[in-house]
C-alpha cells in the first residue's frame, strides 16, 4: 500500500477542545498524569508516514512541534497512576472483543495555529470503538480529573504547537495536496506523560482481534 500525493484542494475540521496543563494536583494533593489512547499507522503506510514527518522536520525545523510518531488520538484524560491497573483491565476486555479494521487517510488538513494532520476518510470504525471505551468514563470522572475527552473527528496528527509569527501559507500548501494511503489497525495504545515537554511513554498495547 503506497502513499501518493497530487494537487487537489482539501478543507474541513471539527475543533477539539484543549485540555488543561498536565501535572495538575487534586484536592488530596495527589499528582495527576496525562493519558492518551492512540493508534499508529501500521506497515508500509506507517513507514511512509514516518518519512513524511522526517521531511516536515527538515522544512519546519523550529516552527512546528513534529510528533516523533504520527498518531490518531481516540481520547485523552487525566488520572492518578494508581488507577492504571483498572483502566488497563477494562480497555483490554473491550479490545479482546473488537476486530481489526482498515483505516484510509485522504488529504492533508490544518487548523492554524495548532495542528497539521492527515484526514481519515471513514470515522465509523473509530466511533464504534469509542462507544465501547466509554465504559471508563465514570471511573475517570469520579476518581480522576474531569471527563474523558473523546475525539469527535479522529485525524492522524503530524504536528502541533506552531510558534508565534509562523507563516501559515506554508501549511496551506499542504492543505492543497491529496495524500491517499491505508493500513490495517492492529492495536490501541495507551500513552502517558507528566509534562508538556516530555515525549509520552507507552503504558500498554491492546491488540485488536484478527
Amino acid at each position: 500500500m503506497e502513499a501518493v500525493a497530487k494537487a487537489v484542494p482539501a478543507t474541513g475540521w471539527l475543533k477539539k477542545a484543549e485540555l488543561p496543563l498536565v501535572s495538575i494536583r487534586g484536592n488530596a494533593d495527589k499528582a495527576f498524569t496525562s493519558y492518551q489512547l492512540v493508534m499508529y499507522p501500521e506497515g508500509e503506510t506507517g513507514a511512509a508516514v514516518k518519512l513524511l514527518t522526517k521531511k516536515l522536520k527538515e522544512i519546519f525545523p523550529a516552527e512546528l512541534k513534529i510528533h516523533s510518531k504520527a498518531h490518531i488520538e481516540l481520547g485523552s484524560f487525566y488520572a492518578r497512576e494508581e488507577m492504571e491497573e483498572t483502566i488497563i483491565r477494562w480497555i483490554q476486555r473491550i479490545c479482546n472483543a473488537e476486530s481489526r479494521f482498515v483505516v484510509t487517510m485522504n488529504n492533508f488538513g490544518s487548523v492554524p495555529p495548532h495542528v497539521l494532520y492527515l484526514r481519515i476518510q471513514d470515522h465509523q470504525p473509530f466511533f464504534r470503538l469509542i462507544s465501547k471505551l466509554r465504559v471508563i468514563d465514570n471511573y475517570i470522572f469520579l476518581n480522576g480529573y474531569g471527563e474523558v475527552e473523546w475525539s469527535s473527528r479522529p485525524v492522524c496528527k503530524l504536528a502541533d504547537q506552531l510558534q508565534p509569527g509562523f507563516d501559515h501559507s506554508k501549511i496551506k500548501d499542504y492543505a492543497k495536496l491529496d495524500y491517499h494511503a491505508n493500513f490495517l489497525a492492529y492495536n490501541l495504545v495507551l500513552l502517558k506523560s507528566t509534562s508538556l515537554e516530555e515525549e509520552p511513554v507507552v503504558v500498554n498495547v491492546f491488540p485488536l482481534y484478527p
